[in-house]
């Protein structure tokens, strides 16, 4: 006996001639469906999540149709802590401490268009930049010697 509704694995199960497919009961359409229809979730006990692939997905298109701001949102504090480890609020504090300026360049940008500059062996954060100011660092390869290199050339021809 189980407490609290809880159900065993075993009663879950559905036998259809052979191999056992496992099935669980979608708590938000109440559709029975194979294991293969839920998405996985190591939290659960059963390791699959509680609504179905086709609800959850209804769910989150809907959810997007009404509010689509907020699933931008979403969605960007999702990127900045999978690409950073910073999020989304960490973002706009850097933005206002900066003033909404490019670190490098000092040329106001809009909120979205400043990039996450970042040290490329260590992850850690630096500061925001401008797409242009960016993309040099990146072909630079952030190679100081080059880019003294690079200040002296310009240096000796600009005079």
């Amino acid at each position: 006996m189980y407490q609290d509704g809880e159900t065993s694995l075993q009663e879950d199960c559905v036998e259809f001639n052979s191999p056992t497919v496992h099935m669980k009961k979608c708590t938000k359409c109440l559709t029975i469906k194979p294991f293969d229809e839920f998405h996985k979730d190591s939290n659960k006990k059963d390791g699959i999540r509680y609504w179905c692939k086709d609800c959850t997905f209804k769910y989150q298109k809907d959810r997007a149709e009404k509010n689509p701001q907020h699933v931008k949102s979403l969605q960007r504090n999702n990127d900045l802590k999978r690409h950073y480890k910073i999020s989304l609020n960490d973002y706009n504090k850097m933005f206002l401490d900066q003033g909404g300026v490019c670190a490098i360049c000092g040329k106001y940008q809009k909120h979205k268009n400043l990039a996450v500059d970042h040290c490329h062996k260590t992850g850690k954060v630096r500061q925001l930049l401008c797409q242009r100011c960016n993309r040099v660092l990146g072909v630079l390869k952030e190679d100081v010697l080059l880019i003294n290199s690079i200040l002296s050339y310009i240096k000796l021809h600009n005079t």
